[in-house]
């Protein structure tokens, strides 16, 4: 259809007054008019535009929803409005299309900021539910009363309180303040008070009653909702559980304050609570100082193990004694100390009474010697705040080395001939045996004209020479069958762990040398120095010989004991290779004068 001629004088003083971008287009696609808002959509010029097939101009319009829009309102003559992005597709239109006598009237307007605006408004609040949906919490939003009555909770609040939302949602049956731990209501009041009152976050922690009884940690952050008028009329926030998080750190805080095996505090602990018990107020403060005695000796006889469950034991028993404000401590190694404020030197002296009371009612129940908890303890008194607390300490440690110099031969006695004792049960050693060697080196020792005190470490070396067999397994230890190589090297060690034993205690230290070296060779094929000749201490020679016959001349699991004759042989062929040779001849010589043997 034509443009009437009237109208195309008229119509560019009328379209561009108007503020959308306008054309008119014929049935056929032609370009009646455009005002200059539709040419810069287009980007070209009116007369490029007017007069010619829009849709031949612009080949691309084809293939967007506008073409088939035309067509459409063409066919069915009726108006059409959509919001549409042409191309280049940087901008979002309002088009509006509407038939008229002579073809179509479109109209565009540019919403491509409002378009933006609800993308990002859409946007927003799809992470907003997505950030809700997935919070490690709960969302809320509840009533500003203290009922804490629920208007709103995400889907979290099943899997942190344990009730379905419906449960606490507007309901007095269950309200939410019902299920804040009871010793943390009155705090939680309080605190929201004060945040609605200054319009400040609330940011709390406190703990929850889950629907199942458990109690949780949980983080609250919330904000009072204002109306238009500034007044409350809500409050929103968030609820996180922090339940691992509290308990991560408090084990944090627990293993910097406590001693990991004993479980009672650590000397850290110890003083920093030395220091803030350190007032006139907390006076007369009281220190006592103790050691295990014999820890030493037990770990290097049978194993750190059980010296490990040794102080395990002495610090529960210890921990017994303690009231409340006391503050026991595991000081290093097998020392404990005990700060007790408000006690004076009378009390702490009773203490010490009712610790060494709780050892003796726990060694009557003890197998052996060496389940015994033996303590020596001494103790000291600050009365005097110019006193400082450090030199209260160190003469409590004096005043407990000062008990454990009388405690100490007697109590490493005792111990000794535990494990003597255990020896003799464990291993193929019998008491027959040691009392041979003792009165055969002694007969020895005499014949090579040995001092009275060398004799003595001569009896002593014979008797618990193989000591160390306390710290080999068993398996091995009774094997009947011949050892394996790995076994073998096991075995071994037992001179080594023999003579760390010896090392612990002052009445075993002068033979420690010579239980070290009881296996070693004169021709240096020993263990475990490989030592050669004289280089062997003369007591571990002269033990060598004297075990080896007794070894030969008695029945063992494995083969029958050799004659007296056939032994001594043995004696002098292994002479200057595994025997001292002028020993091996003095001892042949006075066996074969023995009838006894």
């Amino acid at each position: 259809m034509e443009q009437p001629k009237d109208t195309s004088k008229s119509a560019p003083a009328i379209f561009e007054r108007i503020t959308d971008s306008f054309m008119a287009i014929s049935d056929k696609g032609i370009v009646l008019y455009a005002n200059r808002n539709i040419c810069k959509i287009l980007k070209t010029e009116a007369e490029s535009l007017v007069k010619h097939n829009l849709w031949d101009t612009f080949s691309y319009l084809r293939e967007t929803r506008l073409y088939k829009l035309c067509q459409n309102s063409l066919s069915e003559n009726c108006a059409v409005r959509v919001q549409e992005s042409l191309p280049p597709y940087d901008k979002w239109y309002d088009i509006r299309i509407h038939p008229c006598r002579f073809g179509l009237e479109i109209y565009l307007s540019d919403v491509t900021d409002r378009i933006l605006a609800e993308k990002v408004l859409v946007e927003c609040e799809r992470n907003r539910d997505l950030l809700i949906e997935n919070l490690p919490g709960v969302a809320y939003r509840r009533s500003p009363e203290d009922d804490c009555m629920m208007h709103f909770l995400s889907d979290g609040c099943r899997e942190l309180t344990g009730y379905r939302q419906e449960s606490l949602l507007y309901s007095r049956k269950i309200r939410f303040i019902d299920i804040v731990a009871p010793e943390f209501r009155a705090n939680y009041h309080r605190k929201w008070a004060e945040a609605m009152k200054k319009g400040s976050i609330f940011d709390e922690k406190y703990q929850l009653i889950r629907a199942g009884g458990e109690y949780i940690w949980v983080r609250e952050r919330g904000k009072a909702v204002l109306n238009s008028k500034g007044q409350i009329e809500a409050v929103e926030g968030l609820i996180f559980n922090i339940d691992d998080q509290v308990k991560s750190q408090a084990e944090v805080q627990y293993l910097r304050s406590h001693d990991t095996l004993s479980g009672i505090y650590n000397r850290q602990h110890f003083m920093q609570e030395a220091k803030r018990l350190d007032v006139p107020d907390q006076m007369p403060l009281s220190i006592i100082f103790g050691d295990i005695n014999g820890l030493k000796l037990i770990n290097n006889a049978v194993g750190h193990e059980k010296g490990d469950r040794m102080i395990v034991e002495a610090a529960r028993l210890i921990k017994g004694q303690c009231r409340e404000n006391d503050v026991p401590c595991r000081f290093g190694g097998g020392q404990f100390c005990i700060l007790m404020p408000r006690t004076n030197d009378t009390s702490s002296e009773a203490f010490i009474q009712d610790i060494v009371d709780a050892c003796n009612r726990h060694n009557q129940l003890a197998r052996n010697e060496m389940g015994c908890i033996n303590l020596s303890l001494g103790h000291a008194t600050k009365d005097m705040y110019d006193i400082s607390i450090e030199s209260v300490i160190q003469l409590a440690e004096e005043n407990m080395y000062k008990r454990k110099l009388l405690d100490r031969k007697s109590m490493h006695s005792s111990l000794l001939s535990s494990i003597q004792s255990t020896l003799l049960a464990r291993s193929q050693e019998t008491e027959e045996h040691a009392e041979r060697l003792i009165k055969l080196t002694r007969i020895l020792g005499m014949k090579l004209n040995l001092a009275q005190i060398d004799l003595n470490e001569l009896e002593l070396l014979a008797a618990l020479h193989d000591i160390g067999k306390v710290g080999i397994n068993d398996r091995i230890l009774n094997k009947p069958d011949r050892l394996t190589d790995d076994e073998w090297i096991e075995m071994k060690k037992h001179s080594e762990i023999g003579y760390r034993i010896a090392m612990s205690s002052p009445e075993l230290m002068p033979i420690a040398e010579y239980i070290l070296a009881h296996h070693e060779r004169w021709d240096g094929t020993g263990y475990p120095n490989a030592l050669t000749g004289e280089r062997i201490p003369f007591m571990s020679r002269v033990l060598s010989v004297v075990d080896a016959y007794d070894a030969m001349t008695q029945d063992r699991t494995y083969r029958k004991a050799m004659p007296k004759e056939q032994a001594l042989l043995e004696i002098r062929n292994n002479s200057g290779k595994q025997f001292d040779p002028w020993i091996s001849e003095a001892f042949i010589d006075f066996m074969r004068d023995e009838e006894a043997f």
